[in-house]
């Protein structure tokens, strides 16, 4: 059973930064924590995978994927719904990114699985500059994803979080909405929270659920129009994952993992 979230134990945080992998993970997964902090909580979704596509061998790959600059607007607005301030820095999508060669390192559905070794120098890049934003940013809680679901962008976000463990005040895992849901998962095989944590090497401590009130939820992931519908078909399907997703009571939630890491004592 996980502990019911109560914004006084979060009161006395300068800010929560929300890592996320894209332009949309920050609501998905945490849109109801950051509704419901302090008012004297700065709220701040760090998008890392917000850059511009760039021209190349990888326009096969990116055909059918919205442009970043439609995806940062809406972003914006969905954000400022709920008081959070957006940082998009500039790293590629998985999609935008190439070899030396000129081809794309992840082609059609790759970015699913193993983070590619010509991709390691982007990842060291990602967890570099996390470091430096977010240890001088006061008291700060980090939430960083869980990567359920193996999207390579999740899985680096999630390792640019671990990093920080005991520098920043506190870290959380947050679970991948809607990915976290077997059958929103693209590819072979089916991931949870367990298997998360045992790829990334951390075994949990204890959880935290935070209630989703449905409608207030609904209506900040509607402003992400372009992802609506390959994520849930329509409105009405963003009711009803979210419905799906609950705590131990079976009310709708989102919930997140404090962790240790399993190879040495945290």
């Amino acid at each position: 059973m996980g502990a019911h979230f109560d914004p006084a134990r979060w009161a006395h945080l300068d800010r929560v930064v929300v890592l996320s992998p894209h332009l949309d993970d920050a609501a998905l997964s945490c849109g109801a924590l950051l509704a419901a902090l302090p008012s004297g909580v700065d709220r701040v979704a760090l998008t890392i995978c917000a850059g511009d596509a760039t021209a190349g061998g990888g326009a096969s790959v990116r055909k059918g994927f919205t442009e970043p600059a439609i995806r940062r607007a809406e972003d914006r607005a969905a954000l400022a719904t709920i008081d959070c301030h957006p940082i998009h820095l500039g790293f590629a999508d998985a999609i935008d990114r190439y070899r030396n060669s000129g081809a794309p390192i992840y082609n059609k559905m790759e970015f699913l699985g193993d983070i590619d070794p010509d991709d390691r120098e982007h990842s060291a890049a990602v967890q570099s500059l996390i470091g430096r934003l977010c240890c001088h940013l006061g008291v700060t809680a980090v939430l960083a994803p869980l990567s359920i679901g193996r999207h390579v962008d999740h899985w680096i976000a999630a390792q640019a979080g671990l990093a920080l463990d005991g520098i920043v005040e506190a870290l959380w895992l947050y679970e991948d909405v809607p990915y976290m849901l077997p059958d929103n998962q693209v590819g072979s095989g089916q991931d949870d929270s367990a298997s998360a944590m045992k790829r990334l090497g951390v075994t949990a401590l204890d959880s935290l659920e935070v209630p989703v009130h449905i409608e207030d939820k609904t209506a900040l992931v509607g402003h992400y129009a372009s992802q609506v519908g390959a994520l849930f078909g329509d409105e009405d399907g963003v009711r009803t994952t979210l419905r799906r997703i609950t705590d131990s009571d079976g009310q709708p939630c989102e919930r997140l993992w404090r962790v240790a890491s399993t190879a040495t004592e945290r």
